[in-house]
């Protein structure tokens, strides 16, 4: 009798696992399939770079992907079916384990619009880890010489919430992103984030002229901007791989 007791105990707290472990299941099914219902160009690689980062990262790329093309196309086009693939050469994944902030940056080709583009992001365990940049995905229309498919009129999308961009004339120009640098503003008192992010070649062979290079490329844009560097308190942030 006394088994029978234990049995039916086993038995109770078996079922009672599976039950929660199925809700469990089901909560995780239902929150992806709300998050990602925006409207999204699919990165058909994005896995084989960046096996760690977590699938929302995924997706606010891909969305933002999605409003980027939508406002370099004629609004005609059906995107619907339209994919990208990373381009291998150049692609940065890098973390800090002092900040705990993951860092990547790639360029994109879509061959069914005949565009590609610069994405870089950033990612953390905790969403509100204060070392993330202002936004987490930043994508920007790339020099012609790097095209795969030739010129294309581009613009990049520019964030502004409100009273985000505080009057001052350079935030029309921000934030702005290539594969070494990134620019943000950073509100009220017209200070520059730059985060330059060096690539493990570049920290092994020469970092210091590689950090002064991309300072200078940092404030030729913002000079190109028609405002002068000298006018803002600039924060310079690098990004060292893991060697």
């Amino acid at each position: 009798m006394a088994e029978k007791r234990i049995d039916r105990k086993l038995a109770i707290g078996i079922i009672g696992t599976i039950g929660f472990v199925t809700l469990c299941i089901l909560a995780i099914i239902f929150y992806d399939s709300a998050s990602t219902s925006d409207p999204q160009i699919r990165i058909t690689n994005f896995g084989s770079y960046y096996r760690n980062a977590p699938s929302s990262t995924q997706v606010d790329i891909q969305v933002l992907l999605y409003k980027t093309v939508l406002s370099n196309t004629d609004g005609s086009s059906d995107l619907s079916s339209v994919t990208g693939s990373i381009r291998s050469e150049g692609v940065v994944d890098d973390y800090d384990p002092i900040t705990d902030v993951h860092t990547g940056s790639f360029v994109i080709d879509l061959p069914a619009v005949s565009q590609s583009y610069a994405i870089s992001f950033d990612w953390a365990r905790f969403n509100n880890n204060p070392h993330l940049s202002q936004y987490g995905v930043i994508i920007t229309c790339l020099d012609e010489s790097m095209l795969t498919y030739g010129f294309f009129p581009c613009s990049d999308i520019l964030f502004s919430t409100g009273d985000d961009d505080y009057g001052d004339p350079i935030t029309q120009y921000l934030p702005h992103s290539t594969l070494n640098y990134e620019i943000t503003y950073a509100g009220i008192g017209g200070g520059l984030i730059v985060k330059i992010v060096l690539s493990a070649s570049e920290e092994r062979i020469d970092p210091e002229g590689s950090i002064n290079r991309y300072k200078e490329q940092a404030l030729s844009y913002i000079r190109s901007a028609g405002v002068n560097p000298d006018d803002y308190t600039i924060e310079w942030r690098v990004q060292r791989p893991t060697l």
